[in-house]
């Protein structure tokens, strides 16, 4: 007999369906975050605190805005100041990149192709 074959199963008549609604961590339509630390760990601590979770909601919210923001306007400073040489080579090797794996690359070899592209790309930015 091979192992992991399943020739038979009985009916141990429990609710399939009320298994079925608990796993992971779903219970009468809640979801449940026991072995979390949190403010508001308990499904009844969240329909009672209404205002202190708007609070923590706004907290929260405030912070993930400044976050968001800051990144992004780091990201912008550092597109803004890359060197006009790195625009200008971009642009002379990318459009030719994508004629020739386009034009002439096997569908199959297309992502070999770009990689070796994208090594001498990185290879011209760590220069």
């Amino acid at each position: 007999m091979e192992e992991g074959v399943v020739l038979g199963r009985e009916d141990d008549g429990s609710d399939l369906a009320g298994q079925v609604s608990q796993v992971g961590g779903f219970s009468d339509g809640t979801l449940s975050f026991e072995g979390f630390s949190s403010a508001t760990s308990s499904s009844s601590s969240i329909r009672e605190g209404g205002e202190s979770e708007d609070t923590e909601k706004l907290i929260d919210r405030s912070i993930n805005a400044t976050i968001v923001l800051a990144a992004g306007t780091f990201a912008i400073n550092k597109l803004l100041t890359i060197d006009q040489h790195y625009w200008q080579a971009g642009w002379k090797l990318w459009p030719f990149a994508h004629l020739v794996t386009y034009g002439l690359i096997p569908l199959e070899q297309r992502l070999l192709w770009v990689d070796c592209v994208e090594l001498i790309w990185v290879t011209i930015l760590s220069m």
